[in-house]
């Protein structure tokens, strides 16, 4: 793979980890917007459903998170070991570099990972608060 490539690969990988972290936010607030609104009126089979179809499409956000900054990660090696051999065609490019360490995307990951996870048990939490205290008014 040339030093474009890699670099491109990166950029790309970014993008897809970006926008699935997006993605998933908003089917995390339509969730909530849902949940307030019919939570109470929904018959337990209807629950599962929903519960089953958000529980499975936040998993899959968390494991492309994990997967595509191991791919990120990986990339970022290469190009700082390109750099550090003597190729000039990267050293724009902050990740090879090493502006930053590649710890700090692992910690990046670990957090994005911990957003997730704490919006899933929020969020599931607040829907069946809202099937038990839901105002009739």
């Amino acid at each position: 793979m040339t030093d474009h490539e890699l670099a491109i690969t990166f950029s790309e990988f970014f993008t897809i980890f970006q926008t699935q972290y997006v993605a998933h936010m908003s089917v995390l607030f339509a969730f909530l917007v849902a949940s307030y609104l019919v939570a109470h009126r929904l018959r337990w089979m209807m629950v599962i459903v929903i519960l089953s179809i958000y529980s499975l499409f936040t998993l899959d956000s968390i494991l492309v998170v994990a997967f595509i900054n191991s791919d990120i990660t990986d990339i970022q090696r290469m190009m700082s070991d390109r750099v550090a051999a003597g190729s000039e065609a990267l050293t724009f490019h902050a990740a090879a570099r090493r502006d930053f360490d590649v710890g700090l995307l692992d910690m990046f990951t670990g957090s994005r990972i911990a957003i997730l996870v704490g919006a899933y048990i929020g969020s599931i939490w607040f829907f069946f608060y809202q099937r038990t205290h839901h105002d009739n008014s």
